[in-house]
């Protein structure tokens, strides 16, 4: 472990701020149309990530990764991709400040929050997926950055290497995303994928699946304030959580080939507890 990674708190330290405390740290008055619940993870364990489209599809084989892919088209119209080797020299502080136009690295961002993760998941359309993620108690220390501690970002020199002079600094960026840093591979067993769907509630069909979603499965984003000054309008999505085809297959339960939506897949902590209970 680096000598940065021991002055950040370990998961003990973690796991008892987290007890009792809130951690929505972009607490702003509620819209009369959003969702009155807390859709922040109180557990030191457990986040989200809105997914790419290459993510979303290896999600269930490969898992997670920081390591990313440029895809390139000859001019015979030949594609190749090819990786994008990390730089273990770029800091968790270079990759929050500079985020895609840093060098590769290490890390995968994740947020404390689902439905920020969600909204940024169908920020670009109708549709999305997001990942939730949960990891064990024995891959938290040296592997898990929580951001949204200030002890945390002082550890790894966040204030410090702040310039206030240009703009959004590295700890604004961290705060308002509610962002944690996981160092290396996320394997697929400790990951759910789950879609998100944009929802007009207006219509009537809208208004049904809003309603059939449950609580845990929907939520309405806030209205915000755009560069211009002008106020967005809140916008409502559900969630489906996606079933593990290759899981599905092992249980030999008849399905077409693809994603299947489902209820809800235990994810790799509930296995365990499930087994030591027989």
């Amino acid at each position: 472990m680096s000598d940065t990674a021991n002055k950040v708190p370990q998961f003990s330290a973690m796991r008892d701020a987290l007890k009792g405390r809130r951690r929505n740290l972009t607490s702003r008055p509620l819209h009369v149309d959003s969702d009155d619940e807390d859709s922040d993870s109180d557990d030191p364990l457990v986040f989200y990530r809105a997914l790419r489209p290459d993510e979303t599809n290896n999600v269930y084989v490969t898992g997670l990764s920081p390591i990313a892919y440029k895809e390139q088209t000859s001019r015979k119209g030949v594609s190749t991709v090819t990786p994008i080797p990390e730089d273990p020299g770029v800091t968790q502080y270079q990759h929050v400040r500079h985020s895609s136009k840093a060098a590769k690295s290490q890390y995968i961002s994740a947020s404390r929050s689902k439905k920020l993760a969600c909204a940024w998941a169908v920020s670009g359309g109708q549709t999305g997926h997001i990942a939730r993620i949960e990891l064990d108690e024995a891959d938290y220390d040296g592997k898990v950055f929580d951001l949204t501690d200030t002890s945390v970002r002082d550890a790894l020199g966040f204030e410090s290497g702040n310039d206030r002079s240009s703009g959004p600094t590295a700890t604004s960026f961290a705060t308002s995303s509610q962002e944690v840093l996981i160092k290396g591979v996320v394997p697929p067993e400790s990951l759910t994928l789950i879609k998100v769907t944009r929802v007009d509630r207006k219509s009537a069909e809208g208004a049904s699946s809003y309603e059939q979603a449950g609580a845990s499965n929907r939520f309405t984003t806030r209205s915000k304030k755009t560069e211009s000054g002008k106020k967005t309008s809140p916008y409502s999505m559900v969630l489906k959580t996606v079933k593990n085809q290759k899981k599905r297959d092992r249980e030999s339960v008849e399905t077409s080939a693809g994603f299947v939506e489902f209820e809800e897949i235990p994810n790799n902590k509930r296995r365990r507890e499930a087994d030591a209970a027989l």
